[in-house]
């Protein structure tokens, strides 16, 4: 491997999640943060986006936003929730999630193509076939987590990230 694993990073259902009782949310993170990001509500857990400008800093990984946001995730979401200012991949392909020709999973690939690193892929909308797909195709230096849109990432899909990127990082 020649550098730091990418961490493909999708947003809403990730990072923004759909907040469910407020017991539940403090139970597992403390209390959400709420923000308004031009039309869209946006509910985040500090302890998530201090967490991925953390691996980000620290040079374990180098986050690249894969998300519909596009543009607006660099330069909207990012300083309204305090992230860093990441890239952003921007490709061709269905907008339908399920399908292997989806955009994500095509720009994904693209990106990828001549690149042995290792990466990290969170999306809640990857589907059981892209996800044996890209397990299959990057077998060995691929994580895949698919979190639940609510709550989005959990302590739990942070720990195996944190280790999946020390393993990986050269």
């Amino acid at each position: 491997m020649t550098g730091a694993p990418y961490w493909f990073l999708d947003v809403d259902g990730v990072i923004n999640c759909f907040p469910q009782p407020k017991s539940y949310h403090v139970a597992k993170f403390g209390e959400y943060k709420n923000v308004q990001v031009g039309v869209y509500q946006i509910w985040y857990s500090q302890r998530v986006i201090d967490f991925i400008n953390r691996m980000s800093r620290e040079g374990l990984v180098r986050v690249i936003w894969l998300t519909t946001w596009r543009d607006a995730a660099t330069h909207e979401f990012a300083p309204a929730v305090g992230l860093d200012a990441f890239p952003h991949i921007d490709s061709v392909g269905s907008d339908f999630c399920g399908h292997i020709d989806w955009w994500k999973n095509v720009g994904l690939r693209e990106f990828m193509a001549h690149k042995d690193e290792a990466f990290v892929w969170t999306d809640d909308d990857i589907g059981t076939l892209i996800r044996k797909g890209v397990r299959h195709d990057f077998e060995g230096r691929c994580l895949v987590i698919t979190p639940m849109s609510s709550p989005g990432l959990e302590p739990h899909h942070l720990a195996r990230i944190e280790t999946f990127l020390l393993d990986n990082t050269a």
